[in-house]
Parts: structure tokens; C-alpha cells; sequence
């Protein structure tokens, strides 16, 4: 059951949500929504710097700031700017630190004047990159690299969509269609995925293998053949899980090395011994097949999926002699 309750404290923020709507709406990546919130606040906006803000009046001091003042300094400004990205699903953070100061006879001077607070937000493939949305920067006179200031910065970044947080198209007013950004290069990746894709195609390749292999044996309707592939279907899963037998090892050897395994095989041995060495019967060999497969049922439950995955990946039933 949906329980508005558990939202009112996000609906004071409404002004800003729809701010940034309008702002993302003809962006077509993240980072050029991020340039467009930023530049919004540093000119667009109608906003200014000052160090005394008037309080608040009914309202969030982040959604006063956007709606009714637009006076503050830098604090006000980052928060505003990681507000409104993360609200349009752009992951963003606010930083605080020290620009670089002033610089006199080799001694680099860092005083609480050059404390400052800016964003960084988050490009896949990127990584974080900084933005400074307060205008002039505040009084302070220190140069602050901007990512939008950077050509180098917006090549890299590609292009990519936004998240539909709306659940309706892009149109005037809403925000474009927007998924994560996935820059051009991204395409690193390929290699990976390509290897696993492969890796993925072996495994399957080696099951066919086996899968076709005892489909070939039980291809025959002579008993006695049939019998020989029900052990020979029951001789391969032991090798695959390393269990060593001679070539023609007898029931008697098939019976002790199921019971080391914990796992009775007499049922498997009867069928087998009167289809393989009786009167010819067909009924018989069914039955030693049937009970081939409800052995290794009861082997698999033993060995439990790790071992059985180990015996899948071996290649020791396919080298025998």
C-alpha cells in the first residue's frame, strides 16, 4: 500500500524539482544538464553572493535559497547545485576545502579566506569531476579549475541519457529521457565482455559435448550395448569427480567406489549384471539405464553443487582411453 506520509518531508523541495526539470529539459547528457544547473546559479539565475543570507521563510534553506532570496555564499550555492543533480538522478557531492591562496617569495599562503565549498559530480567511465557553482567565486580572487571550463573534460564525457524518473516521454517542460551516461570510452569494456561471452560459450560447448556423448551410446536398441552405456554413463560422472577405475572394472569395483562415496550401488548393479550378461532382454537394460540415472541422482545430492560444478568443468570422462 503506497503511504504518502513516508514523502511529505520531500514536498517542501517541489520548487526545486521542477527547477531542475526546466533546466534538464533540452539537455540530451548529464553533463550537459550539470552545465546548465551550474551556469543557472553562477549567472542565469538572478542569484548573489552574500556572506549574510537572509533567514529562511517557511521553507527548507536550500528551497528558500532557489525560490524566494537567491542570496548566500558558497555553501548554499554547492548544496543547491548537488540538490538539484541528484534530484534529476546525476550523482553528485559537495566538497570543502581551500582554494590555493596567494603565492609570495615561494611560500604558499592559506588562510580561513580561501575556505570554499564546490560539487563534484559523478561521469561513468569518467570518474568525479569538480563544478563551482557560486558567482565570481565569492570574494575569493584564487583561480578554481571548472570541468566546464575544460575542452578536454567535455570530450571525454561522450554523450548518454538520463533516467525517467517520471515515467512519461520527454516533452517541453519535463526532463529529457535520461539515462546513465556512458561515455565513448566505455567501449574498454568490450574486451572484458567479449572474454566472458566466450568463456560463457566453452562451458556451454563442453556440456553439449558430454550431453551428445551419452545420447550416441544409448542410440541402440540391442540390450546389451544399452547396458554398456549405462555404465559407461556411470563410469565418466566418477572420472569427471576423480574417481580412478580400470577400464573394464567389474560391478564388484563399481560398488566399492560408489560406497566410498557414500552412495549404495547395488540396485545399479543387479540391473546391470542380468542386462549385460543374461538373456537378452530389453526390459532389463531400461531398468539398468533407469537405475543409472536414479544412482547418480543420489550421487549428485551427495556431492553437493560445488563439486558437481567442478566435475561439469573437467575434461577427464572426455580423455579416457
Amino acid at each position: 500500500m503506497f503511504r504518502s506520509e513516508l514523502y511529505q518531508p520531500l514536498w517542501p523541495y517541489r520548487g526545486v524539482w521542477r527547477q531542475a526539470q526546466r533546466l534538464a529539459a533540452t539537455a540530451r547528457t548529464p553533463y550537459e544538464a550539470t552545465v546548465a544547473v551550474e551556469r543557472w546559479l553562477r549567472s542565469d539565475g538572478g542569484f548573489t553572493y552574500a556572506e549574510r543570507p537572509p533567514q529562511p521563510l517557511g521553507l527548507p534553506p536550500l528551497a528558500d535559497f532557489v525560490e524566494r532570496s537567491k542570496q548566500g555564499y558558497c555553501q548554499q550555492f554547492a548544496g543547491t547545485m548537488a540538490l538539484m543533480l541528484r534530484l534529476l538522478g546525476v550523482p553528485a557531492r559537495v566538497a570543502v576545502g581551500f582554494t590555493s591562496g596567494s603565492w609570495d617569495e615561494g611560500v604558499w599562503t592559506v588562510t580561513d579566506h580561501e575556505a570554499h565549498a564546490w560539487v563534484e559530480v559523478w561521469f561513468a567511465g569518467v570518474g568525479w569531476l569538480p563544478f563551482d557553482p557560486t558567482p565570481g567565486r565569492g570574494t575569493l580572487s584564487a583561480s578554481y579549475t571548472l570541468a566546464s571550463d575544460s575542452a578536454d573534460a567535455v570530450a571525454a564525457l561522450g554523450t548518454g541519457r538520463f533516467l525517467d524518473f517520471t515515467g512519461q516521454g520527454g516533452s517541453a517542460g519535463a526532463p529529457a529521457p535520461v539515462t546513465r551516461l556512458v561515455p565513448a570510452q566505455d567501449g574498454v569494456v568490450w574486451p572484458y565482455l567479449v572474454a566472458a561471452a566466450l568463456s560463457g560459450a566453452l562451458l556451454c560447448l563442453l556440456g553439449i559435448v558430454k550431453w551428445v556423448r551419452r545420447r550416441v551410446r544409448y542410440a541402440t536398441r540391442e540390450p546389451r550395448l544399452l547396458a554398456g552405456a549405462a555404465r559407461a554413463e556411470v563410469v565418466d560422472f566418477l572420472r569427471d569427480q576423480g574417481v580412478v577405475l580400470r577400464p573394464h572394472a567389474g560391478t564388484r569395483e563399481l560398488r566399492a567406489a560408489f560406497e566410498r562415496l557414500g552412495v549404495a550401488a547395488g540396485a545399479f548393479a543387479d540391473s546391470f549384471d542380468r542386462a549385460r550378461y543374461g538373456p537378452l532382454d530389453r526390459n532389463a537394460a531400461e531398468q539398468a539405464r533407469r537405475d543409472a540415472r536414479a544412482l547418480l541422482c543420489a550421487l549428485r545430492r551427495r556431492l553437493g553443487p560445488g563439486r558437481r560444478l567442478r566435475g561439469y568443468l573437467t575434461l577427464r570422462s572426455l580423455r579416457r582411453a
